[in-house]
């Protein structure tokens, strides 16, 4: 219980950072003094349970992080980069303005300012703000909850956070799972659960009559199973017979197929996509170069990157295959569960919306040419345009002339 109450403090302080409301004016002229929250001490008055949770000050700013728009981010206090305020990052504080704001950070030229790099005397954290490429929007900075994925602070997001919890343990995915009757599931309840005591020594083994059990297991375990697991069953269900998968042409319009690409995860990435008319022939591809992301943002980003090629060039109506499942539903949804990817999410919806562009989920065996594509990128760490007579590889005319013909993968 005292998590949870805890959790609801946090939840106050979170609107106290987001929110321009009167009470939230209160808040910070009482116990901020007008200044930044990260400046602020715990001192002030009002109620010994508001003071316990300004301690948690930091814990909150350091689980959040800012995503820019319009820039009108605090350079030194604020979390922009993910790694914390690069006021920790400064011999001297006297030498720098604190109150400057990230779209002064730059010159006329689009460059970081020399003086203000300078002053970062951690290696680490200046090649963190060299490589942030900014574009000043119209949209407002938002101020994002990094623990969980959608970015929204909530109660139990903080609870998890704060709660004190033991380590998972391997079978704990075995033992939980929905095809496990229950009558197995809570037969054994010790916290620090062994295989031993779970089939063999427990209190709950040995009523069942498992004699036979204890003389058996001692003996397979060492031959067979690792110690930490009860035995190797995998709940999954089996694959069935493969099944062909086509790359059908559109009935109307044209059809973009889109996919994104990382050497690792997060890695380097990118993105690819080809536009072709309804009898299978190209007019235009990309492949695309992003830098350093996650897999599910060098979708999202290739997605946008697509549906604006199509735009550019004139065509609307377009249906859109992507063998992202998770990209799919977020645009079908219009609700996107990854902070990072916000504001493409954004460009997209506007995108799709102007265009009448239709988002469908495709097997990854009818996009191999989006794929090749954006491997392209990755590997080659540029971005260009193709167009109808300048496809750049025979591998890729193979894929283009076999997804024509109606050539069947399978898919296991």
């Amino acid at each position: 219980m005292e998590d949870v109450g805890l959790s609801l403090r946090l939840k106050g302080l979170w609107k106290v950072f987001i929110e321009d409301s009167l009470w939230s004016g209160f808040f910070k002229a009482t116990y901020f003094r007008h200044s930044h929250a990260m400046l602020a001490g715990t001192q002030g008055r009002g109620s010994k349970a508001l003071r316990s949770t300004l301690a948690f000050k930091e814990f909150m700013l350091n689980r959040s992080r800012w995503l820019l728009g319009s820039g009108n981010t605090y350079f030194w206090l604020d979390n922009w980069t993910g790694t914390g305020p690069l006021l920790d990052h400064v011999d001297n504080p006297l030498q720098i303005d604190l109150n400057l704001k990230f779209k002064d950070a730059w010159d006329e030229g689009g460059l970081w300012r020399q003086e203000i790099i300078d002053a970062i005397d951690s290696e680490a954290a200046g090649d963190s703000v060299v490589i942030h490429n900014f574009v000043p929007t119209g949209r407002d900075d938002v101020l994002v909850w990094t623990p969980f994925a959608d970015g929204n602070f909530s109660t139990k997001s903080a609870w998890h956070e704060v709660r004190s919890s033991c380590a998972v343990v391997p079978y704990a995915r075995w033992l939980w799972n929905q095809t496990v009757p229950l009558k197995v599931v809570f037969f054994s309840c010790p916290r620090c659960e062994t295989t031993d005591h779970c089939l063999v020594s427990g209190g709950t083994a040995a009523k069942g009559g498992s004699a036979p059990f204890q003389d058996w297991w001692p003996r397979f375990s060492q031959k067979q199973l690792d110690s930490s697991m009860p035995w190797t069953w995998d709940p999954s269900p089996r694959r069935g017979r493969p099944i062909p998968v086509y790359w059908c042409p559109p009935n109307v319009s044209v059809k973009l197929n889109v996919d994104g690409a990382c050497r690792g995860n997060p890695g380097l990435g990118g993105g690819g996509g080809v536009v072709r008319n309804t009898r299978g022939e190209v007019l235009a591809a990309f492949s695309n170069f992003y830098g350093y992301y996650t897999n599910s943002i060098a979708e999202l980003r290739a997605l946008r990157d697509g549906i604006a090629l199509c735009q550019a060039l004139g065509f609307s109506d377009v249906v859109v295959n992507s063998d992202s499942a998770n990209t799919a539903r977020m645009i079908n949804q219009n609700r996107c569960n990854l902070w990072q990817g916000w504001y493409w999410f954004q460009e997209i919806m506007s995108l799709v919306s102007e265009g009448r562009a239709s988002v469908v989920f495709a097997f990854r065996e009818s996009n191999r040419a989006a794929d090749w594509l954006a491997n392209l990128a990755c590997d080659s760490g540029s971005s260009i345009t193709f167009h109808q007579d300048d496809i750049p590889s025979s591998k890729l005319q193979v894929i283009l002339r076999e997804d024509k013909a109606g050539l069947p993968m399978l898919r296991s």
